[in-house]
């Protein structure tokens, strides 16, 4: 079956004893597709994102996914699950997942209004938004449908960024931008926020330790080669 890149992201409320530190079982957790930190606007809030497989057939069904995820079952988490969602990005998600800092904005179409039409809007932000160059500290935007039946989220947009003042300063010079912003706030309600995302260290010493254990074989094999060579010349000079 053919299958799309799809987000899986969970909001957590921290308990108030734990705010503004990141649970250390998170560094752990012996998944590679997950990143998770810390809102900068409210650092009770911890994301949980995981980039996963989701079959086309479902995505297209909008059907309402469930799955058994360390998010909803892991108890070392020390704080309450606001949400989960499931979103199709209509870009790959890791430049933005990976940039120093990355934006998270959560849409919701207001009643009445057109689905199409915010869609259309969102693609119009998007072409905008792309056209500012990475020496101006953007990575990279894209928008998506959110496609597990969630009443208070519909679409949300992941920017990469290299800094908030960055941010900042795209949304200050670009009327352009400003401009489809007042259209998309006629037809949704937003809530924008910023983290920082790290990834499990466990992974990271498997990818880093595995590369480094070929780079040390490579060196041995030249170097076996070197002194085999050196030992036939000067057995047979």
């Amino acid at each position: 079956m053919e299958t799309v890149t799809c987000l899986e992201i969970s909001k957590f409320v921290l308990d108030e004893s734990d705010s503004g530190v990141l649970p250390t079982s998170l560094a752990s957790w012996n998944d590679s597709s997950l990143r998770y930190g810390l809102e900068c606007q409210d650092s009770r809030n911890l994301y949980l994102i995981r980039v996963q497989d989701t079959p086309k057939l479902l995505h297209r069904s909008g059907a309402n996914i469930t799955q058994d995820t360390n998010a909803r079952k892991d108890p070392l988490i020390p704080g309450k699950l606001v949400y989960q969602i499931h979103v199709h990005l209509q870009c790959e998600p890791y430049t933005a997942l990976g940039a120093p800092l990355t934006e998270i904005v959560t849409w919701r179409v207001r009643k009445g209004a057109s689905r199409p039409v915010v869609e259309q809007l969102l693609t119009k932000l998007m072409g905008i938004v792309n056209k500012i160059p990475f020496e101006e500290g953007l990575y990279k935007a894209g928008w998506g449908r959110v496609i597990n039946l969630d009443p208070e989220i519909h679409f949300i947009v992941m920017i990469g960024w290299t800094t908030m003042e960055a941010f900042t300063t795209a949304v200050r010079n670009s009327p352009a931008g400003r401009a489809v912003l007042d259209e998309l706030e006629v037809v949704t309600e937003r809530q924008i926020r910023h983290m920082t995302l790290r990834q499990s260290q466990v992974q990271l010493l498997k990818m880093y330790g595995t590369r480094l254990c070929r780079r040390e074989t490579a060196v041995l094999l030249v170097l076996w080669l070197i002194i085999y060579c050196t030992l036939y010349v000067t057995l047979h000079a």
